[in-house]
């Protein structure tokens, strides 16, 4: 009777929003006269999403246990500085000492030194 919808001019992150609140998998998209015009999916929102954050480029993610006087911003420069790009960062959720870092380009063996030398513990997850 009243479906959930979304207009084609909308943003990727709106309809990943409704998507998860809605529970659903697809979600119509209509023009603004309310017709029917085609459908986004869960995975054409990864893709988007995906793309707008590069992460085509096969991005290896590091964790970081930073050392008490450093912070996110410290060790995100540090990164900066041997990478090709830093795709994302984010910290835990639960840990504030533990960051996480998404890297394209990344000299490992640069970064961990130096990461080392500045008393942090790093992890490599190859994607």
């Amino acid at each position: 009777k009243d479906p959930v919808t979304i207009e084609e001019e909308a943003s990727i992150e709106n309809a990943a929003d409704i998507i998860r609140n809605v529970d659903f998998n697809i979600l119509p998209v209509v023009n603004k006269d309310g017709e029917f015009t085609g459908i986004v999916s869960v995975s054409d929102i990864l893709d988007a999403l995906r793309e707008m954050f590069s992460f085509t480029d096969k991005p290896i993610r590091l964790e970081v246990q930073m050392a008490p006087d450093l912070g996110l911003f410290d060790v995100l420069h540090l990164i900066e500085a041997n990478s090709d790009k830093v795709l994302s960062f984010s910290s835990a959720p639960m840990d504030r000492s533990v960051c996480y870092f998404w890297v394209v380009d990344c000299d490992l063996g640069r970064v961990e030194k130096v990461l080392t030398e500045h008393k942090c513990k790093i992890t490599v997850v190859h994607s």
